[in-house]
């Protein structure tokens, strides 16, 4: 009969039999076959699953800060209160600023008369002619014409600046979120840039991963990934990898984003990021039970022509109940078989 290469999963022995096993001499078969069940071998092909420590982030925080000096005058939100995108929320003295924009806008309503009426003069002027007029008058309502349109063009960009000045005196939600800290209340004095509220997008969150440097060949954007916590877990995607050590950890950063909304899922969490690494080899994949440890080697058992035959291997993998391992002429065996022991099928062997 030619060999059958098949797991070991355990041995089936009645218990006279089992002590007539026992109380053989060394090296003396057993009086009865022992009686096992064996599975076939898989195709050299382990999916593994590697674990690394994630932090939960927001998709979206930011530090607002003050765009020009001066008092606050108003706070119109506290820590914890959520915001629409748009939302004035903090309100810098403009006075200053505002009659800067009533005078911008007063010269450029004085230059667009101004240019009005020069504009009428050259056309009249340009109707009577130049048998009329003479051709210098002619020149001077045209240049000053042209003088009056570049002036009222200026105060016009004086409007718009004097109006993006104002604007700088009131922080307005930048996105949706909540406020996570409030750095002034009303009457602090500001300088440009000062910080005034933090505020973040709680509700929209991803995870980053410090990972071993041999994750990064098996991981990349769109990799299926599993976030994992003491109260539930949820399938991820991989939207980042960066593939560069960090200094100090030795690790690289992945960015994952689950595909739901979870509770648990809370910025600066701390859970389990979970990969499907696919491990290949020359072996072949074995129950994990099947592995016999010794001293020196590990074993698994052959079974050939119904007889259990120890093969050394090499385990190059591991992951959940199985593992893959390389060896000349696998099945997997029990500790009570020895080599050259027949055997007898159980009933269920594959």
């Amino acid at each position: 009969m030619a060999a059958r290469f098949a797991v070991l999963l355990f041995t089936l022995a009645c218990a006279c039999g089992q002590a007539r096993s026992e109380a053989a001499p060394p090296g003396k078969p057993a009086d009865r076959p022992a009686l096992v069940r064996v599975r076939p071998v898989e195709e050299g092909k382990l999916t593994d699953r590697w674990t690394y420590v994630g932090q939960v982030q927001p998709l979206m925080e930011a530090r607002l800060g003050a765009g020009v000096g001066g008092e606050v005058k108003e706070v119109n939100v506290r820590v914890g209160d959520r915001v629409a995108r748009g939302k004035q929320l903090v309100r810098v003295d403009s006075r200053l600023a505002r009659a800067r924009m009533e005078a911008a806008r007063a010269d450029r309503a004085m230059s667009q008369k101004e240019l009005a009426q020069a504009e009428r003069d050259l056309r009249r002027t340009e109707a009577l002619g130049q048998s009329i007029v003479p051709e210098a008058e002619l020149e001077q309502s045209t240049t000053r014409a042209q003088t009056l349109t570049s002036r009222a063009e200026s105060f016009r960009a004086a409007v718009r600046e004097a109006r993006e000045r104002l604007r700088l005196h009131r922080v307005d939600a930048p996105f949706e979120g909540t406020v996570s800290a409030r750095h002034v209340d009303p009457g602090d004095w500001v300088q440009p840039g000062d910080p005034v509220l933090d505020l973040v997008a709680e509700d929209r969150v991803e995870v980053l991963a410090n990972a071993a440097p041999e994750l990064a060949p098996h991981v990349d954007v769109g990799s299926e990934a599993m976030l994992r916590h003491e109260r539930g877990s949820v399938p991820a995607r991989v939207l980042g990898v960066v593939r560069a050590l960090d200094p100090t950890t030795r690790t690289i950063k992945v960015r994952l984003v689950p595909d739901a909304p979870q509770p648990w899922l809370l910025v600066g969490e701390s859970v389990e990021a979970e990969f499907p690494v696919e491990r290949r080899g020359p072996g072949v994949v074995v129950p994990r039970d099947a592995l016999v440890s010794g001293a020196i080697n590990t074993r698994v058992i052959e079974v050939v022509d119904d007889t259990a035959r120890s093969v050394v291997v090499e385990v190059l993998a591991t992951a959940g109940d199985r593992a893959l391992v390389t060896g000349e002429g696998l099945a997997i065996g029990n500790e009570r078989l020895r080599p050259g022991q027949s055997v007898t099928l159980d009933a269920e062997s594959g």
